[in-house]
């Protein structure tokens, strides 16, 4: 904006200059020519100066764009990763809480034959005579 002022003001500065060193009519169609010619040039520069400024800032978007896309790959990425890793967790857990229900099971069977054989011990401890105390002394069946 403060390019346009400028323009202006370098465009009223040589008309004020061409207007007091001019005196014919002729003279000042060749001065607003040259005007127009001057503006005509501002104009174009600006224009320049606006595709160029809007080229990159296109390009600042574009890339904004890929950067956006790559970090969208990343996360479905690490989404993908973390499900599969949180599935196959869980399948672990599954198995495992399975086995550890086969070996209390089987923990309790054999508590329970544990106790059945405690039990026959002490039944056959009880029915079985009671051997002999040792003696020191010669059993005369033995000796003949």
């Amino acid at each position: 904006m403060s390019h346009v002022i400028r323009t202006a003001l370098c465009a009223a500065a040589f008309a004020l200059v061409a207007g007091c060193a001019g005196g014919g009519s002729s003279g000042g169609n060749k001065r607003e020519a040259d005007r127009t010619a001057m503006r005509l040039a501002d104009a174009e520069r600006e224009r320049d100066e606006a595709r160029a400024q809007l080229t990159s800032a296109q390009a600042q978007i574009e890339a904004a764009r890929m950067e956006l896309k790559r970090a969208q790959d990343e996360l479905g990425t690490a989404r993908g990763g973390t499900q599969a890793k949180l599935a196959e967790a869980q399948q672990r857990l599954a198995q495992s809480q399975e086995e550890l229900g086969k070996l209390q099971a089987a923990n309790e069977e054999l508590s329970r034959k544990m106790a059945e054989m405690s039990k026959r011990v002490e039944e056959l401890a009880t029915r079985s005579p009671q051997p002999a105390a040792a003696t020191t002394r010669p059993v005369q069946e033995l000796n003949k």
